[in-house]
């Protein structure tokens, strides 16, 4: 009989029930999430290096806000079920009421390690692509500002090619 508080792969076993990583998540799923992190007061985070006083300061705020439990809901899926807002505040509760030790390390591990570390992984990674991708950079083309045409006066702006 396979260990019940194990991970194995992205399988963590807990409370007898299989869940994974939340993989390809909906709009809603996403801003779920977001609402989470940000009332863990965990969002100003994603812009900190990764490592283990991150790990550690990711912990304390979410245990600090009472948001532990939501944020593993958001963020792990029971495997061969659909992802709610419902069933994650049912998850939450799950999890919260673990009573066994084996149970109890294996949720501390997947909170850091299998979740909200590579959660904001992700966030850094992202970040750093917007920043070099932002409306500022000179390799992205603009759209000229339609701002230039009929404006109150009712007077057109001039053309490239000089005609009105």
């Amino acid at each position: 009989m396979p260990e019940a508080h194990a991970v194995h792969d992205d399988v963590i076993l807990l409370g007898g029930r299989r869940w994974r990583p939340a993989q390809e998540t909906t709009a809603r799923h996403d801003d779920w999430v977001m609402l989470q992190v940000i009332e863990a007061d965990l969002e100003t985070l994603s812009q900190t290096a990764p490592g283990a006083d991150a790990a550690r300061e990711i912990l304390i705020r979410a245990i600090r806000s009472g948001k532990t439990y939501l944020l593993l809901a958001g963020m792990l899926v029971e495997e061969g079920r659909a992802w709610t807002p419902e069933s994650a505040t049912a998850n939450a509760e799950f999890f919260a009421n673990l009573t066994s030790m084996e149970d109890k390390q294996t949720l501390r591990a997947a909170l850091v390690h299998r979740a909200i570390l590579p959660f904001f992984l992700r966030g850094v990674a992202f970040s750093r692509t917007s920043q070099s991708s932002s409306p500022g950079d000179a390799s992205r083309p603009t759209a000229p500002s339609k701002k230039k045409r009929g404006r109150k006066t009712g007077r057109a702006s001039a053309s490239p090619s000089g005609a009105t």
